[in-house]
C-alpha cells in the first residue's frame, strides 16, 4: 500500500501500490515478464511504476514467503526466476537521487536474501548432493490455471482406470483423501509445475524431468543474486546488513537481527561457480548443460540458456570464449537466436509437436538477455 492526499477530503489515504501485467489474460504480475516489463518502464523513463514492481514482489516474499508464478492464491506453492536484485539495482540507478533510494534498495536486497535462503537454499528446492538449485514447486494434483481440456489425453487413461468421466476423476484425485492414489500422475504433476515455474513451457528439453534438473538458467541467475548482494551489501551498508526481527518471524534457516557480511556472500559466489563447473560445465562441447539431480549426470539437450552464464558472469573469460567460440555457431538464426537446436528438438509431427521454448522459435527473453550479453563483449 501507499499513502496519497485525498483532494477531495483534505485527508491522507492509502491505496494499492501500482503495478504492470503482461495484458490480454495475463492481467497479473506474471513469471519474468516483470522483469522484462521493468526494464521497459525504465526505458520509458517510467521508474515509480517500475519501483512499484519491485516492492509488489518484495510485498510478496515478505509476507508470503515467495515471489508467486503469478499472483494468485493457487500459485502459492510455485515461484518464478530470480530476477529480483538485478531488477532493484536498475531502479536503484534511476532513482539514487531520491531520499528513500537507499531505503528502497535495502528492503529489495532484505527480501532477495530472504528468498535465497528459505527458497532456493531450502528443500525442496536445493539438491544437497551437488549443491545447487532446481525448479521443485510444492503441490500436488491437476494445475488450476489450465484449460479443462489441457490435460485430458493424459487424464482420460486414469479416468477409464476408475469408470469414471474425466471432470469425476479430477474431483476426486484432487481431493488428496486417499481414496485415489496415483504415484505416476503426481511425478507428472510436479515436472509440469516445474516447467511452469521456470517459466520456459513448454519444451522437450524439460518434458517430464524438469523438477530432476538444476539448470543453467536457474544456477546463474542465483549467482548474480549472489554477486548483487555482496557487491550492494558492500557499497551501500559498509559491508553488513542486519535482517530485522519483522522479515524473518517463523521463518527457519534465518535469525533475527542475523548480519550478513559482504564477503560471506563473496564466498558463496564462489562456491556456486564450483559446483556449477563440476556438474554442468562441459569443457569438450563448450556448452553448459542442465544436471540430472536423480541420475546424477549431464543432459544432453543443448539450450540458449548456456549463455546466461556469460550474462550474470558465471563464466570464466576462458569459458565465455568457448561459449562464443563452439556455442554460439549452433544457436545463431536470422534475426537472433533459436530457443534450442534442432538437433537436440529432435523430429516433430502430428504426435510430437513443436514446443513454444524449443528449435526454430527465437524467444524474446533469450534475446534480450543476449544483447546484454553482446553489449558487454
Amino acid at each position: 500500500m501507499e499513502q496519497y492526499p485525498n483532494a477531495s477530503t483534505g485527508t491522507t489515504e492509502l491505496r494499492g501500490l501500482p503495478f504492470v501485467v503482461p495484458g490480454g489474460r495475463f492481467n497479473e504480475m506474471y513469471k519474468w515478464d516483470s522483469y522484462m516489463e521493468t526494464i521497459g518502464l525504465l526505458v520509458n523513463e517510467r521508474s515509480d511504476l517500475a519501483k512499484g514492481m519491485v516492492l509488489n514482489l518484495c510485498f510478496c516474499i515478505k509476507h508470503y514467503g515467495k515471489i508467486f508464478n503469478a499472483n494468485r492464491t493457487y500459485y502459492l506453492g510455485c515461484t518464478q526466476l530470480p530476477f529480483l536484485t538485478d531488477m532493484a539495482l536498475r531502479v536503484f540507478e534511476t532513482i539514487k537521487h531520491d531520499p528513500d533510494a537507499t531505503t528502497f534498495l535495502r528492503e529489495a536486497i532484505l527480501a532477495a536474501i530472504k528468498e535465497y535462503y528459505t527458497v532456493w537454499m531450502a528443500s525442496p528446492r536445493l539438491d544437497p548432493l551437488t549443491g545447487l538449485s532446481r525448479y521443485r514447486p510444492e503441490g500436488i494434483g491437476v494445475p488450476p490455471e489450465t484449460e479443462d481440456t489441457h490435460f485430458i489425453h493424459i487424464l482420460e487413461l486414469y479416468a477409464s482406470k476408475y469408470g469414471m468421466t474425466c471432470p469425476e476423476f479430477i474431483k476426486a484425485y484432487n481431493k488428496y483423501d486417499g481414496t485415489i492414489t496415483e504415484p505416476e500422475l503426481d511425478e507428472y504433476f510436479l515436472h509440469d509445475r516445474a516447467v511452469r515455474e521456470s517459466g520456459h513451457d513448454t519444451s522437450y528439453g524439460l518434458e517430464n524431468v524438469a523438477a530432476n534438473l538444476a539448470t543453467v538458467d536457474l544456477n546463474s541467475l542465483l549467482y548474480k543474486y549472489q554477486t548483487d548482494i555482496a557487491r550492494t551489501v558492500e557499497t551501500h551498508f559498509g559491508g553488513r546488513l542486519t535482517i530485522p526481527p519483522e522479515l524473518c518471524a517463523g521463518v527457519q534457516g534465518i535469525k533475527p537481527n542475523q548480519v550478513e557480511i559482504s564477503a560471506a556472500w563473496d564466498r558463496k559466489a564462489k562456491n556456486r561457480r564450483r559446483a556449477v563447473d563440476r556438474s554442468l560445465w562441459n569443457k569438450d562441447s563448450g556448452l553448459y548443460f542442465d544436471y540430472d539431480t536423480i541420475n546424477q549426470e549431464q543432459t544432453n539437450y543443448e539450450t540458449a540458456t548456456t549463455f546466461w552464464a556469460i550474462w550474470s558472469g558465471l563464466a570464466t573469460p576462458r569459458q565465455a570464449a568457448a561459449l562464443v567460440i563452439k556455442a554460439l555457431p549452433k544457436f545463431e538464426a536470422f534475426g537472433g537466436l533459436v530457443s534450442g537446436t534442432e538437433e537436440s528438438r529432435g523430429k516433430v509431427g502430428i504426435e510430437r509437436p513443436s514446443r513454444q521454448w524449443d528449435y526454430p522459435y527465437g524467444e524474446a527473453p533469450y534475446n534480450a538477455l543476449n544483447s546484454d550479453i553482446a553489449d558487454t563483449i
